[in-house]
């Protein structure tokens, strides 16, 4: 494994914070950890898994996969055929690019980015100036291929994660804030999330209640009520539908597990 540290906080956009490469070892694993910055992983080669906001992924040659700051994360490596990885942890002074967003990007053409990022030897300040001039290459390439849907939705999720814990958020207020039709909003979800907004917001709330109850250790009908729900009842039966039991049933459930580990 190489790692560089490139210290530096006061650049506006990326500030790069160290980068590595990583031939990982047969099931090679990571967390589940939390990190003050982003991280981005460039699979150069194998596969792997990645578990990030209570969704399993499969990144492989040719991806990036990237966590966000103060979020809990976890990958492992394939036992047969393990990754090959350049990684970069950054920090972003202003808003956060959309690009960015996505836990996994498909994006093989940025392989000799990547490649230089791995091979660059100084990690002094120019080393730091290399490292965030690719890091601004590799975003506008990322937002060239994002299409006008994908940074519709982004915009949108903004908004949910604003509002979600309000229970009078709805999809009107969502529309009117956004200042786009519910016909374009609706598009635009399900080509890029294929649900439609309504279902987006119920599973995230469902994933934000989970990550109190279990995280947080937050009892069920302050996670609901935390969530955007008024009344326990009702987030009890839509957290049934999608998860096969109550959420007491479900926090119970992981309590033993952690328990028993």
């Amino acid at each position: 494994m190489k790692t560089e540290h490139l210290y530096n906080w006061t650049w506006t956009g990326y500030n790069p914070v160290c980068s590595g490469w990583e031939n990982c070892a047969p099931g090679y694993t990571v967390g589940p950890l939390v990190r003050e910055f982003y991280t981005i992983h460039f699979i150069l080669s194998g596969h792997g898994t990645f578990i990030y906001k209570g969704e399993e992924y499969h990144p492989k040659a040719g991806d990036i996969f990237v966590s966000e700051p103060y979020v809990p994360t976890y990958y492992k490596a394939d036992d047969n055929d393990p990754w090959d990885y350049v990684w970069v942890n950054f920090i972003i002074n202003g808003n956060v690019p959309y690009y960015f967003s996505e836990p996994l990007v498909s994006a093989p053409e940025l392989r000799l980015i990547f490649r230089g990022i791995q091979q660059y030897p100084d990690h002094s300040n120019s080393g730091r100036n290399y490292v965030s001039s690719c890091l601004w290459n590799i975003g506008d390439q990322l937002s060239r291929q994002t299409s006008e849907s994908a940074k519709l939705v982004h915009q949108a999720i903004l908004f949910i994660q604003r509002y979600y814990c309000n229970s009078d958020f709805s999809i009107e207020q969502l529309v009117r804030e956004m200042d786009v039709s519910h016909r374009a909003l609706i598009a635009s979800f399900m080509a890029e999330k294929g649900m439609t907004p309504i279902e987006y917001i119920v599973r995230f709330r469902l994933k934000k209640a989970i990550e109190y109850m279990i995280v947080q250790d937050l009892p069920p009908s302050i996670a609901a009520k935390s969530v955007g729900y008024k009344g326990y009842p009702h987030f009890s039966k839509i957290f049934a539908q999608y998860y096969d039991m109550s959420p007491r049933e479900y926090k119970a459930l992981h309590s033993q597990r952690k328990s028993s580990t």
